[in-house]
């Protein structure tokens, strides 16, 4: 792990940010924008964390600041599921819509799961693209329902297709 994604700088930016916007969700609601996102993120953790990584532990000094990747992986995995959520049970379309096109605005995420997608010549460009596959993954592929998945079938039809015509050479 690298120190800047140490827990106790993750959880001492988590309070600078909650610090300096007290109204967090309630400013994330309306108007909700990727820009507003972004500038509530533009927050740096208590000046005790410039010296530390660790409480006991002093170390080179340098401000702990959220990074753009950091802003958009809380975006797309705590805060827009949120937004999306309380639109959804507050019966507002509006919201629901204006999330989901949050998720086109933002660039897809780089992880173990998008880089298997991305070895297969699927490419993500957007978090939107990312999230669907990250749950196509998680509920067929690593449960082994490709059966049940439209990609899984259609895989598994070519393959079968390919191997038929093999067959009859």
């Amino acid at each position: 792990m690298r120190p800047a994604s140490c827990p106790t700088i993750r959880i001492a930016q988590l309070a600078g940010l909650l610090l300096n916007n007290p109204r967090l969700f309630s400013g994330m609601v309306t108007p909700v924008s990727l820009h507003n996102w972004k500038q509530q993120c533009r927050v740096s953790a208590a000046e005790f964390w410039d010296t530390h990584y660790l409480f006991n532990r002093t170390s080179q000094t340098k401000q702990k600041t959220l990074g753009i990747q950091m802003m958009y992986s809380l975006a797309i995995n705590a805060i827009l599921p949120t937004l999306y959520a309380y639109g959804y049970y507050a019966g507002n379309r509006e919201l629901m819509h204006k999330v989901l096109q949050l998720f086109k605005e933002i660039p897809g995420e780089k992880n173990r799961i998008t880089s298997l997608w991305d070895a297969t010549g699927i490419t993500q460009m957007q978090a939107f693209d990312t999230q669907a596959l990250t749950e196509l993954t998680n509920s067929y592929c690593t449960q082994k329902n490709c059966l049940q998945c439209a990609v899984g079938r259609q895989v598994l039809q070519v393959n079968l297709l390919q191997d038929h015509l093999i067959f009859l050479q």
